[in-house]
């Protein structure tokens, strides 16, 4: 058992390292004595504090580096800087869903501009980056990607939940989430059987939001709660690891039961 899901001192490059679930990756990395390279357009305080702590034990590395996953100079010069490291776990998980201005945007006022650059962060970029990154990942025994995408990149959004709310769906994150799974099945059948390739969908996470949301959120899921950062943690692990060696190509839905209702 402990063979399966050992996964010590391999090394996992983690995209959106700031943001709730890349910070919650970082964390749970750190637990198991992996490497990590996390990227982000800053370093937040909170993974400053995560840096510190993972140098000061000297166990395992941590590489921050800032990039802009939406300026294609950035990703070079991200590449340029790993082109020679090892890589295992490569977890495309940076995401944009859409500027503050346009977020409750109904679907007449949602804009090409905003469209392009969606699919710039959460689609091209994830192309870029696995195709420029397939050497590193060969380099290891058992490679791995996984790639984050959501329950609206395979079902769409259902707008009650949005009522009386500043929350919005555009549709150009669910169309890239979708294309993202898409993606994550071509690449699979592409770089095996080398490297496995495979996407989750998450569904709502609980990141305070308004009571009535989460209320009716809830109740249309079979598990009666919103997710937690915690709860991805366990499917991050499994494909990451050799628990998974057999499986490639899938999209895992992690919702709690909500697509399934529908």
């Amino acid at each position: 058992m402990k063979y399966l899901y050992n996964i010590k001192n391999k090394t996992v490059f983690i995209t959106g390292a700031n943001g709730y679930l890349g910070t919650n990756l970082i964390n749970f990395f750190r637990d198991l004595n992996v490497n990590i390279i996390a990227t982000d357009k800053e370093i937040s305080k909170a993974n400053k504090k995560i840096i510190d702590k993972i140098n000061f034990r000297k166990k395992n590395s941590i590489q921050f580096i800032k990039c802009d996953l939406s300026n294609l100079l950035d990703r070079n010069y991200l590449l340029e800087i790993i082109k020679k490291k090892k890589i295992d776990i490569l977890i495309n998980n940076a995401t944009y869903v859409t500027s503050s201005k346009t977020y409750n945007s109904k679907f007449v006022n949602q804009t090409t501009e905003n469209w392009k650059d969606i699919f710039e962060v959460n689609l091209s970029a994830v192309f870029h980056l696995t195709k420029a990154l397939v050497p590193n990942l060969k380099k290891s025994k058992s490679p791995s990607i996984i790639n984050i995408s959501s329950i609206y990149g395979v079902t769409g959004p259902d707008w009650d939940l949005y009522k009386k709310t500043l929350f919005g769906n555009p549709a150009a994150y669910a169309a890239s989430k979708a294309g993202l799974i898409q993606l994550s099945k071509w690449l699979a059948s592409t770089l095996g059987p080398k490297i496995r390739v495979n996407s989750i969908s998450i569904g709502g996470i609980f990141r305070n939001q308004p009571k009535l949301f989460v209320k009716l959120y809830s109740k249309k899921t079979i598990l009666k709660r919103m997710a937690k950062e915690k709860d991805i943690n366990g499917a991050i692990l499994f494909l990451s690891s050799n628990a998974s060696s057999y499986i490639t190509g899938i999209n895992l839905v992690i919702d709690g039961g909500i697509t399934a209702k529908i």
